[in-house]
């Protein structure tokens, strides 16, 4: 038993240090989609890390994927480019962390 509790925590442990917290900036909105309770955006000329089909995820059920759908949303309705997206980058997958919109 103890084995097994000490190749969970090693495995828990591992699928953190993968990640990577990846920061860009002026970005424009190419698409922005939903799917179940989660959205998902790409942007033009591609993220600097290979994205699962070039696009980053986000949950639409939290005040935070609300409030960042509405903000990507305004960008791409008005046509200008996001002043900052943060993701996390797991493998083939992103997940969105902050984004930002500049007048």
């Amino acid at each position: 038993m103890k084995k097994v509790m000490i190749v969970a925590a090693m495995m828990v442990f591992s699928a953190n240090v993968l990640a990577e917290y990846v920061v860009e900036h002026n970005k424009s909105v190419s698409s922005l989609g939903v799917q179940g309770n989660n959205a998902y955006m790409a942007i033009e000329n591609g993220y600097a890390r290979d994205c699962s089909y070039n696009n980053i995820y986000f949950d639409i059920t939290t005040d935070f994927g609300k409030v960042a759908y509405s903000t990507i949303l305004a960008a791409k309705a008005r046509g200008v480019e996001l002043f900052r997206i943060d993701y996390e980058y797991s493998g083939s997958s992103c997940s969105l962390k902050i984004v930002e919109l500049r007048d």
